[in-house]
């Protein structure tokens, strides 16, 4: 059975690690102190690291990983649609909306014939067929925001490029499928969401949600 790893998930740093039945591994992500994300990491299983942009809490070991030889997929040398196809998996990028280019990630495990969705980042979510873990960001309530402006609250804008849970529930309703695995990442260190609710709302068109909390693991 597939697994998926979060390191940490949020704006002070992100990193999953996703390994197959036979201990393959991809490392999502390279945002978390690359001592801490070695001790998860087994490096002849590595097949490669993804980084879906360039903002620090996203990729700042990557030149950690570069200097021990890591193949790395990143904004510079991947395209939209254009297909990744690599011993154990097989990676499809996918143009997202950020306020810098971004992209999300399909990956199918060609050992456990699952696929998963790492989509992070962004004010857009592309349309997927037959996923079985949907990993998404999930960053603020627009209640929250909305009760904390009439208030005149000084805010953190960052909420502004990344995904609402009402966002996240409507895109799930769109769906003429249900998702076996919702998680939910990258949550407001600001205050702008309410963790039970974000568990309670997506739980609706999920029977399975969870939150990226740092060390969660789930199996796939």
């Amino acid at each position: 059975m597939a697994s998926l790893n979060f390191i940490n998930s949020g704006s002070d740093g992100n990193s999953a690690i996703l390994t197959d039945s036979q201990g393959n591994q991809i490392l999502l992500d390279c945002g978390v102190d690359y001592k801490k994300t070695n001790t998860y990491i087994n490096f002849k299983k590595l097949s490669c690291l993804l980084i879906t942009h360039y903002h620090n809490d996203h990729c700042k070991y990557k030149k950690n990983y570069e200097l021990v030889g890591v193949d790395i997929y990143e904004p510079d040398n991947i395209k939209s649609g254009e297909l990744i196809d690599i011993p154990f998996w097989r990676i499809l990028p996918m143009q997202l909306v950020h306020n810098i280019e971004c992209f999300g990630f399909l990956i199918y495990s060609k050992i456990d014939k699952k696929k998963i969705a790492y989509i992070t980042d962004t004010t857009y979510i592309p349309q997927i067929s037959n996923m079985d873990c949907l990993v998404i960001d999930t960053n603020y309530d627009e209640d929250i925001i909305f009760e904390q402006s009439s208030k005149n609250a000084i805010l953190n804008n960052g909420y502004i490029h990344h995904l609402s849970v009402q966002q996240v529930v409507n895109y799930l309703n769109g769906l003429n499928y249900k998702v076996p695995k919702v998680i939910c990442s990258h949550l407001s260190n600001s205050g702008h969401c309410d963790s039970k609710k974000i568990l309670k709302m997506v739980s609706k068109y999920c029977d399975d949600v969870h939150i990226a909390n740092k060390n969660l693991i789930i199996e796939i």
